[in-house]
């Protein structure tokens, strides 16, 4: 009889916390993110990726990110019925400051706005989610997970609640696979009261992944696209090499668009007894943008009674 425990702790990359190959940040096929995604601001992952080895899978996780200056400290974590759970911590410096403007400036007026011209503008953001999931012919997975987001911008918060989806397919002989992921199946808005509204529209990412060397050394590329944005599309690329199996080195470029050439990720990672430490340096094109460093440590378990 297992132990069940219905934890809600906190989460960014929540997908590592269940993997038996765990990645940093990975994406639907493990794209170029391996090394370090090229947006900071990291959402709970729900890609059937992160699905175990069980036929059918209820998973729950808690993400919160909260700022310090330009810094960002996220903390996850999350259970499923099996009776395995796991944490993880992320510590991300970045030119937060500019990011930040960037989308509050995109939520409000000019007017409303005129309060954040000096000084650095905290936001945090929560979400909760629960993925339900499903195993066919030991290659196929899909899920679906509904998820609750409550964010605060300055004084302004705001709720709203969404879903997402995920396929993925992987070879019988484990060096080919695919994944497709939908952000935000249907469109809903986070209301902030009188700062506005921000908007949260279907995104989709199309991901495949190619393993060679007795599946030390892969490579990955990703396409991602918003459904509502023309010329948003995005590709994500990356290797990783494993010279020991607790052992891995990545490299990649992210978001390589019509309005970015993407920026070099670089990162390492070492895994032993349900211990992962990662460290990875994402560089930005952009003039005036400084790079990003991102620390991650996970511990996971699995309890049986």
């Amino acid at each position: 009889m297992k132990l069940i425990l219905l934890l809600f702790l906190y989460a960014a990359g929540s997908e590592y916390l269940l993997d038996d190959f765990p990645l940093e940040a990975r994406s639907p096929a493990m794209g170029g993110v391996i090394a370090a995604p090229s947006d900071p601001v990291f959402a709970p992952a729900t890609t059937p990726a992160a699905l175990p080895a069980s036929d059918w899978l209820a998973f729950s996780s808690l993400h919160a990110r909260l700022p310090f200056g330009d810094n960002i400290f996220a903390l996850s974590g999350g259970t499923d019925v099996l009776g395995r759970f796991g944490v993880r911590m992320n510590w991300i410096q970045v030119a937060g400051r500019n990011i930040e403007q960037t989308r509050i400036d995109s939520i409000s007026s000019a007017d409303t706005l005129a309060y954040s011209t000096v000084g650095y503008i905290e936001t945090d953001e929560y979400v909760a989610s629960l993925l339900i999931g499903a195993r066919f012919l030991d290659q196929i997975r899909a899920g679906c997970s509904i998820k609750y987001l409550r964010n605060r911008i300055g004084q302004y918060t705001g709720a709203g609640w969404g879903a997402d989806a995920g396929l993925s397919w992987t070879s019988v002989s484990g060096v080919a696979g695919f994944g497709l992921v939908v952000r935000n199946i249907f469109s809903f808005a986070v209301d902030y009261g009188a700062l506005g509204k921000e908007e949260q529209v279907p995104s989709i990412r199309v991901g495949a992944s190619y393993r060679m060397l007795e599946q030390k050394w892969g490579f990955y590329a990703d396409i991602k696209r918003v459904a509502t944005v023309s010329g948003s599309e995005a590709v994500f690329i990356g290797t990783e090499y494993r010279p020991l199996p607790v052992v891995a080195v990545r490299a990649g470029l992210g978001e390589i668009s019509v309005h970015s050439t993407g920026g070099l990720s670089l990162g390492a990672g070492i895994a032993l007894e349900g211990v992962q430490v990662d460290y990875a340096f994402t560089g930005y094109s952009e003039e005036g943008l400084a790079g990003t460093h991102r620390v991650g440590i996970g511990y996971r378990i699995r309890l049986y009674v």
